[in-house]
């Protein structure tokens, strides 16, 4: 099989390195990055201690590897296409995708007849995630005194990660959001329609890009991440003023080492 790599930009598209012309003869290592430490040195006492930063705190590292031009002619768009912050997949992990930053440059140098070779060295966040979302909906839990309308979705994963969430609510209102047990924002008013919580990007917007972090009352840290393991994210809405059940939609992708 070919090696190849798709670019997914910020800015968004896709871009996929075949259609570039571009020959990859290795890969580029499979690594593990390094865990984040303190190395104390005591006086008077041989050798070192280790001091964790925290868990699951690990260094970024750069990912290189040589890339071949077929077509000197495709050089300019190589140049203009490959480069800023995005996400990557390669065909040798084709279940995972790195997010990385390409800021580095490079030089294309005569490798054979017109083929032209450069490194090209791209700035890798420590965690992997899976290409493939995976997607939980919200299953309807009745309050003991039924003064509540609940959703609640079971998320769970092996290295806390963020999160995307959707809640669709049929009625205007005031509802809540919990995230395992622990309230999260509070008496936050909206109109009926979808809402949007991105945890990668820190955002919490409805679909008319009404910015609901300005309201509400804010009772943790934010942006939220699932931890490790299992995770129960809520919606609440008061039964007096909305009969009907908010749907709730979880999407996340894991990370891994």
């Amino acid at each position: 099989m070919r090696n190849y790599f798709l670019f997914f930009p910020d800015s968004g598209g896709m871009i996929d390195s075949r259609e570039l012309s571009i020959h990859i003869e290795h890969m580029p290592d499979i690594q593990r990055p390094t865990e984040r430490v303190e190395t104390i040195v005591i006086l008077g006492r041989s050798g070192t201690l280790t001091k964790k930063q925290g868990e699951n705190i690990y260094d970024s590292y750069t990912k290189a590897f040589d890339i071949v031009a077929l077509d000197e002619g495709k050089i300019p768009a190589i140049h203009k296409l490959l480069r800023g912050s995005g996400k990557i997949i390669f065909s040798n992990e084709p279940q995972y995708r790195y997010t990385v930053s390409i800021t580095e440059g490079w030089s294309f140098n005569r490798f054979f007849r017109q083929w032209r070779r450069a490194t090209l060295a791209m700035e890798t966040f420590p965690f992997k995630e899976s290409s493939e979302e995976k997607i939980s909906r919200g299953v309807q839990s009745t309050d003991l005194f039924r003064t509540y309308n609940r959703v609640k979705v079971r998320v769970v994963t092996d290295v806390p990660c963020p999160f995307f969430a959707e809640i669709t609510k049929k009625t205007d209102g005031i509802f809540n959001l919990a995230l395992n047990g622990k309230s999260v924002i509070t008496s936050i008013s909206s109109s009926a329609g979808k809402i949007y919580l991105d945890n990668e990007r820190g955002l919490f917007y409805t679909e008319k890009g009404e910015n609901l972090l300005q309201q509400g009352y804010l009772t943790t840290d934010f942006p939220l991440q699932l931890h490790e393991g299992e995770n129960i994210l809520e919606v609440s809405t008061l039964k007096s003023q909305e009969e009907t059940f908010p749907n709730l939609k979880v999407t996340h992708r894991g990370w891994f080492l």
